[in-house]
C-alpha cells in the first residue's frame, strides 16, 4: 500500500490533511476555539474600552444618547457615524465621527504615541 504524500507547504494549525479528497480541510471546531481564545485576551487586555461600548451601545438603546445625522468634525450626512471614546472612563463623552474621520483621528492618536514614546527614548 503506498503512502499518501501530502504537499510540503506550512499551513495554519487549524487546518489538517484530508487523504480521501488530498486537500487540506479545516478543523472548525478548533479553528472556533482558537477565535474564542483570542477574544477572551483582547477582552482582558482591554476591558475598560469594551465596557465604555458597552455603556454606549445601551445609552443609544434606552435613548440617553442620539446618534446625530452627521459628523461632528466634517458634516458628512450620508454614513452612520461612529461614536469615538477620548477618554475611556468618561464611556458617555464621546466624539460622533464618520468612518473616515474616525480613521484619521485613530491615526493621529497613532501618531501622537509613537512620538512621545520616541521622545521619552531620547531622554534618558
Amino acid at each position: 500500500m503506498s503512502e499518501q504524500k501530502r504537499p510540503n507547504r506550512r499551513y495554519p494549525a487549524w487546518k489538517t490533511w484530508n487523504p480521501v479528497t488530498e486537500q487540506w480541510d479545516a478543523d472548525y471546531e478548533l479553528m472556533a476555539t482558537m477565535h474564542r481564545d483570542t477574544r477572551r485576551r483582547a477582552y482582558r487586555r482591554n476591558i475598560e474600552k469594551h465596557r465604555s461600548r458597552a455603556a454606549t451601545h445601551y445609552a443609544l438603546k434606552t435613548g440617553k444618547l442620539i446618534r446625530p445625522k452627521g459628523c461632528s468634525k466634517c458634516g458628512r450626512s450620508k454614513m452612520l457615524v461612529e461614536a469615538h471614546h477620548e477618554d475611556y472612563s468618561k464611556p458617555l463623552e464621546v466624539t460622533w465621527l464618520c468612518h473616515w474621520c474616525h480613521h484619521y483621528r485613530h491615526e493621529e492618536l497613532r501618531r501622537q504615541r509613537k512620538s512621545a514614546s520616541a521622545d521619552s527614548t531620547q531622554d534618558t
